[in-house]
């Protein structure tokens, strides 16, 4: 029952996630390029991360075979293990695309969770539905989240994230009531600090919110309850604003935004720029770069001291790309001892844009600005050529199709190299 005064503020978000998730089920559908594009990016980063410390030790702590992807009735594993570990390797190394309307990697864990959850004789275009109901009612709830959920030193992957794989999952068992008794219980599992960002427990966040979302499910099917689990609460639990209002259920291609590098979102329109100034940058006596106050947030302008650092580094992806001339996964981990790195970063300065308006979602800009150069850069979105190279370059194989040229999930599984 809502008490001290927050009633208005708990209706609020009931009565629009209730109407986000009587739309998700009301009207279907699967837009097959972007959900193709997604499960093939999130499989790419599920491969590229293989090597993972922290991901790698709590697998085998969890006793899980490393394959490519883990499915609990294909392989013989328990469902919330699988989504774990899915998840966990998805967001591994911060290559997994991003929601920018909510900031969360939600493909990550809505297809982690799909794909350890699902039977194997789970009809692909099923799988399309649920996958884009759960990225479309998050986006919906999405002036919900940004920025004041954010700011309450939550990180949305590993809380609102997870309330996306439990829509996705409750629209795979065509089961609205279920659904919505595990959306409450999610809010009981699911967290993530923000502050633990520049960590490998970010990673640990994506694994978690999977997890719990099949967790939720799970439990919302069991017969007894006693009272219904609350899904107001979770509007000041999570901090969710007061005055949000429903955002409209429009095409969502714009809203997900894939990387090019394996590193925070927000670093990505700096490091577009410092790659196409390079011959001009690079002997700067100084450098001024300036973002908006949410990608000021999200990253840090340190000197790194280790990798999950290094990926969420504003000044030091800049650097990188300056001193090599590339951003990707070796490159971090030698530019964190290369003295050419440093001395470019030395030489930049991080300002916050001051009159940036209190935005409606995460689009990352930057301006960098020296002695010869002044411009200004947005995101620049990937090709889907990119994300097949993604791919390719986990293991020189060729991209699969799953979803467009398989029927169910059981063969998507089989032919994926393993």
């Amino acid at each position: 029952m809502p008490h001290n005064g927050h009633a208005t503020e708990d209706a609020a978000f009931e009565d629009a996630a209730r109407t986000a998730l009587a739309t998700v089920f009301a009207r279907p559908r699967h837009e097959w390029e972007l959900d193709e594009r997604t499960l093939l990016d999130t499989l790419a980063c599920i491969a590229h991360a293989h090597q993972e410390p922290l991901t790698v030790r709590e697998s085998r702590l969890r006793g899980l075979p490393r394959t490519l992807v883990l499915n609990g009735a294909v392989d013989g594993v328990g469902v919330r293990d699988a989504a774990f570990v899915n998840a966990a390797f998805a967001h591994g190394q911060d290559f997994d695309d991003t929601q920018l309307s909510t900031t969360a990697h939600v493909s990550s864990v809505v297809w982690a969770a799909l794909l350890a959850a699902a039977p194997p004789e789970a009809d692909g275009a099923r799988l399309a539905e649920a996958s884009a109901a759960g990225r479309r009612f998050l986006r919906m709830l999405s002036p919900f989240v940004v920025p004041r959920h954010l700011r309450a030193g939550w990180h949305a992957t590993g809380t609102t994230a997870s309330l996306a794989a439990v829509v996705a999952l409750g629209v795979l068992l065509s089961d609205e009531a279920t659904t919505w008794r595990a959306v409450g219980i999610a809010g009981s599992l699911i967290g993530g600090l923000r502050a633990n960002n520049m960590t490998s427990l970010k990673a640990l966040h994506a694994g978690r919110a999977a997890e719990n979302a099949v967790w939720a499910v799970d439990l919302a099917r069991q017969p007894g309850w006693a009272g219904t689990p609350s899904v107001a609460a979770l509007g000041r639990g999570m901090g969710f604003a007061d005055t949000g209002r429903l955002l409209p259920d429009a095409r969502e291609d714009a809203d997900v935004l894939a990387k090019k590098y394996p590193t925070c979102s927000g670093t990505h329109p700096a490091i577009e720029l410092a790659l196409a100034e390079r011959d001009r940058l690079a002997a700067a006596d100084a450098i001024e770069l300036t973002v908006p106050p949410l990608v000021a947030e999200e990253t840090t302008n340190a000197w790194p001291d280790s990798l999950p650092q290094a990926r969420m580094g504003l000044a030091f992806t800049v650097a990188l790309a300056l001193a090599a001339g590339r951003v990707d996964n070796a490159a971090l981990r030698t530019g964190l001892g290369d003295r050419a790195v440093r001395s470019v970063f030395d030489r930049i300065a991080v300002r916050i844009e001051p009159d940036e308006p209190e935005p409606a979602r995460y689009e990352p800009w930057a301006r960098i600005e020296s002695a010869r150069v002044g411009r200004e850069q947005g995101l620049v979105a990937p090709t889907d050529a990119d994300i097949r190279r993604k791919w390719q370059a986990a293991g020189d194989r060729p991209a699969p199709t799953p979803l467009k040229s398989m029927a169910t999930l059981g063969q998507a599984l089989g032919e994926l190299p393993r």
